[in-house]
This record gives structure tokens, sequence and C-alpha cells, in this order.
């Protein structure tokens, strides 16, 4: 391949690796040159790489599990494990996951069912469910509710920390 297009990449915090997503796959390629090696991939989808501040995991998403969820993965492909365990009735997706100065947490939008609103979510490397960061967003209107349509939520995509950690952006 020599071109690819609606790809994420990052830096990793040394500047020595890229790390990058190509047809639902995460590669990771040396700044320098040279052969860029798979880490993740197969049947599943994976997309929106990013490196913890020291470098050690890298955050991305995945459908692997049946439904998309945030996964974490070490530079060299091992120690793969889901964040979030969303499936079946519970189905949720996830965009722009980024990691707190700490290198503790995982901040990425978060929409219930499928293609929603998308709202930020602080969820601890190690897993859980999560907390909402500010109000959520209000539910979407039952199918056949009456009145007036609801105007939809602004989505609240890509969400960052300040280098101290005390505030998103």
């Amino acid at each position: 391949v020599e071109e690819g297009t609606w790809m994420s990449l990052d830096l990793s915090p040394d500047g020595q690796t890229i790390v990058f997503d190509l047809l639902g796959d995460i590669y990771t390629l040396p700044v320098a040159g040279g052969k860029a090696k798979r880490i993740a991939g197969e049947m599943s989808f994976e997309a929106q790489p990013r490196f913890s501040p020291d470098g050690q995991w890298i955050v991305f998403t995945s459908d692997r599990s049946g439904g998309e969820n945030l996964w974490i993965i070490k530079p060299d492909g091992s120690e793969r494990k889901a964040i979030t365990k969303g499936r079946g009735p519970a189905m949720q997706s996830f965009v722009s996951p980024a990691w707190t100065p700490d290198g503790q947490y995982v901040i990425a939008g978060k929409a219930a069912r499928g293609i929603g609103t998308y709202h930020p979510y602080l969820f601890h490397k190690d897993g859980g469910s999560g907390v909402s960061i500010g109000p959520a967003p209000p539910p979407p209107p039952a199918p056949n509710s009456e009145g007036p349509p609801r105007p939809a939520a602004p989505n609240k995509m890509g969400t960052i920390a300040s280098k101290d950690g005390r505030y998103f952006y």
C-alpha cells in the first residue's frame, strides 16, 4: 500500500514510533521508515489508536467483541484487553479515545445504541462502566412518541484533558 484515506495516527511520546489505522487494522511504524507491523486486526475492525503518555499502551476502538468497545494493547501487539464491554441491548459506540496525562484513564465519546449523540465519558484503563463528563444528553425520543420532535443534543467528540489533568476540552 502506498497511501490511505480516513486514517488516524499518533506519535509515541519518545518520538520514535507512529501508530496508525488502515482498513480496520492497527499498525506501528518506526519514524525513520521501514516496514509497518500489524499489531491488531484480523476479522475485527480496529481504529483511532492513541499512545498512552508513557508509551506503554495504545488505546483504540474495536468491534472484536461483537459490539464496538474501547481496547488497549501494548505497542508490540501483546496484552490486548477490553476496557468497555457493551454488547447486545447495551450496544454502544465509541469515538476519539484520548488518555489523561497520568495514563490511568481514557476519555472517549460514547453513544448508546450505535449511531447516536456522542457524549464524553471517562474510563479507567483497567475497565469499568465509566463516568459521564458533565450532564449526559437526554435519551432519544421513543419511536412513536407524541408531541413535537425534540431537537437532537449536540455531539461532543474529541474531548482531551489539559496537560495538568484539571480540565477537559
